[in-house]
């Protein structure tokens, strides 16, 4: 599937092939659609279960470890959504115009400082 060819071409994304369960007939799936992720899923192997590694691992050794998976009672997700680009614009043009208000009030402040902040103290009668 081209999808899942673009994989090899670069380490930022992850391309899947998702079908549903209307997609498929005799010959396999006729439709679907590639999905750019940015989540990326490896194998956890031990080395003492890869053959590749290692032919006749001695098990009572405990040179590698072996572990297991604990049960999920529950499984849940969290979903972040991108907000629009309308929305994205005015978050900006706000944080803009409080920032130019900043400038200005801080210029302000600091060209009347001396009336504002008097240096000596005043003499009572």
């Amino acid at each position: 599937i081209a999808c899942l060819k673009k994989n090899g071409n670069q380490l930022i994304y992850s391309y899947i092939f998702l079908v549903g369960s209307n997609c498929y007939n005799s010959s396999g799936p006729y439709c679907g659609k590639c999905y750019q992720t940015s989540v990326s899923r490896l194998l956890a192997v031990s080395p003492a279960f890869d053959s590749d590694v290692i032919d006749d691992y001695d098990w009572s050794s405990g040179k590698y470890p072996t572990w297991t998976e604990s049960i999920w009672k529950s499984l849940n997700g969290r979903m972040f959504l991108m907000a629009s680009p309308a929305s994205q614009h005015v978050t900006l043009a706000i944080g803009v115009i409080v920032v130019v208000f900043s400038f200005l009030g801080t210029w302000a402040i600091e060209r009347k400082a001396d009336l504002i902040f008097p240096t000596s103290p005043t003499q009572l009668p």
